[in-house]
């Protein structure tokens, strides 16, 4: 069975505005454990940002095959491969064919996808991605 790569945007809102709640949570908070007693009316809050910070996290523990990028660079975790990132500015050749998906990278060994491995959609969708985000730089 050929294997489905996951796409995720980390500058997407569903990624950010947890962030940034998480991160208020624990500033605020926080900072209110140092300065002023230690109560459970500012722990609760501040591991509550422990909490939502963590969540995107934990949910890919165990998810396999996962691209996750930004408007600057991507990370992937795929199968057969450690995990790899790179920025699209250090891209030197994208080539899409009928059998691979074939990536170099500067300063980094060739990455070969081959179509027996992964669905044809997911293929195109990284190749598409790749090429939108290199178009903008």
């Amino acid at each position: 069975m050929k294997e489905k790569i996951h796409f995720e945007n980390l500058t997407a809102l569903k990624n950010v505005v947890p962030t940034v709640i998480g991160a208020l949570l624990c500033l605020i908070f926080g900072g209110l454990i140092i300065t002023d007693d230690a109560t459970v009316t500012y722990l609760i809050p501040a591991f509550l940002g422990i909490t939502i910070l963590g969540i995107p996290q934990i949910k890919n523990i165990r998810r396999r095959n996962t691209i996750k990028y930004n408007h600057s660079g991507l990370t992937a975790k795929l199968l057969g491969f450690r995990t790899f990132g790179f920025q699209f500015k250090d891209i030197e050749e994208v080539e899409l064919s009928d059998t691979r998906l074939l990536l170099k990278i500067k300063e980094m060994d060739e990455v070969t996808l081959s179509r027996k491995r992964f669905q044809e959609d997911s293929l195109t969708q990284l190749h598409t991605l790749i090429q939108q985000k290199t178009a903008q730089l």
